[in-house]
């Protein structure tokens, strides 16, 4: 009888122990999983804030400062395309016409049913709002419009995704 409530509590303990285990090695797995589903989102948004902010700059001849400026310069904004019309052949002697064509900013960017209003939210809760800055740098000479964006509260602290530079002309992300 002793014996068998012995065995009893041994496999229940071998049970737990092996519960134990598995957890242990599938929440680091689940959690870097995580990780790398919010990264994703989280990158996404960041290209996103990069192409409207070459759309703004486009316009304005500098990269917004905040997202309330970077938001209404989308939505209100129009783009200029220039198009070339003839000069096809190697002719010098050829005609060129330019027409200017002004568009609209958001659907030149962005799909037009595109969430505008939630381009500064960190997703995937959208509650809080990326950390954005601009500013001129010189270099060679040369004044280059520069912006930053960062997470500011990353899923991976250790690794926190930035994009852009405030001390280079670099317009890229720090994971690329």
């Amino acid at each position: 009888m002793l014996r068998n409530i012995i065995n009893i509590i041994l496999s229940v303990v071998a049970v737990a122990l092996i519960l134990l285990i598995i957890k242990t090695i599938k929440d680091p797995i689940d959690r870097q999983n995580e990780i790398d589903s919010v990264e994703t989102a989280v990158k996404a948004k960041l290209g996103d804030i990069k192409k409207a902010q070459m759309t703004y700059k486009d316009m304005n001849d500098s990269f917004a400062t905040n997202f309330t400026d970077l938001i209404n310069g989308i939505k209100n904004g129009q783009v200029t395309i220039l198009k070339k019309l003839g000069g096809k052949s190697a002719d010098t002697l050829d005609v060129v016409e330019i027409d200017t064509m002004y568009v609209d900013a958001l659907t030149h960017t962005f799909d037009a049913d595109y969430p505008i209003d939630y381009l500064g939210k960190v997703p995937p809760s959208n509650e809080l709002d990326f950390i954005m800055k601009s500013s001129m740098i010189n270099k060679n000479g040369i004044d280059l419009p520069v912006f930053e964006v960062k997470d500011p509260k990353p899923i991976n602290p250790k690794n926190p995704l930035i994009l852009g530079s405030l001390n280079d002309a670099i317009y890229t992300g720090n994971w690329k």
